[in-house]
């Protein structure tokens, strides 16, 4: 049952001999990716802050990521196919930008699943966090989760943020890790923190700095910029 056959949804590999065909079937494809990112968001939600742990839920949301390398790996050669023909020059920009978001949505797959990795090495290092540092995580999380669920919104909906708008999002999320990051440096100094909990803390704190800076890419790309922020 944990068995996630890598296909394209919405992509028609045959017979597409329309660009502008090509290219709406990978929006609409770009658009699964967004809401299966979402999903992955909450497996992670009730693998560790909502109490519904569950290893055959653990096992599936690792998979998922193996299922977003394969689904980028077709888009790409899809895309690829398909502007090596004539194709206007707005069809082609467009291509560009969604071979953008599914290499950032691939990449955020790739910190969901380095949280749950380092989650589970804690766990198999007997060790856990306290109820403060899970409420501290949680909320980092939903912060994260709504830009996303922002950002996906708003490119079904062409409706896409201004980059001032999605700037400022990004940077209240940067203000958050960099307040939680702190306070931990402060616990550090007033509590005796077992090494284990420091190293696993900060790595989680860095997975989701990369997955913030994934989603203002997102944003970017659908802005038409071309300039990549660093995670």
């Amino acid at each position: 049952a944990l068995v996630e056959t890598p296909h394209l949804k919405h992509i028609a590999t045959r017979n597409v001999d329309s660009p502008g065909v090509a290219i709406e079937q990978t929006k609409q494809e770009i658009g699964l990716m967004g809401d299966c990112s979402l999903e992955m968001m909450d497996f992670v939600k009730q693998l560790f802050y909502d109490g519904q742990f569950s290893a055959e839920l653990e096992a599936r949301t690792l998979k998922r990521e193996e299922t977003f390398d394969n689904i980028e790996n077709e888009i790409v050669v899809f895309l690829t196919q398909t502007l090596q023909s004539a194709v206007p020059l707005s069809l082609v920009e467009e291509g560009h930008a969604y071979l953008r978001m599914a290499h950032e949505f691939e990449s955020l797959s790739d910190g969901l699943a380095g949280i749950v990795k380092d989650f589970r090495r804690l766990r198999n290092q007997e060790k856990s966090y306290t109820k403060d540092q899970l409420e501290e995580l949680a909320g980092l999380h939903d912060s994260i989760r709504g830009f996303l669920r922002e950002t996906i919104a708003a490119f079904k909906k062409q409706s896409i943020y201004s980059k001032p708008q999605a700037k400022e999002r990004s940077k209240e999320i940067a203000k958050q890790l960099k307040s939680l990051r702190n306070r931990h440096c402060q616990r550090i100094l007033e509590e005796q923190i077992e090494p284990e909990i420091t190293l696993s803390f900060t790595a989680i704190l860095t997975h989701y700095r990369r997955v913030r800076a994934n989603i203002l890419n997102i944003n970017q790309s659908m802005l038409g910029g071309k300039d990549r922020i660093p995670a």
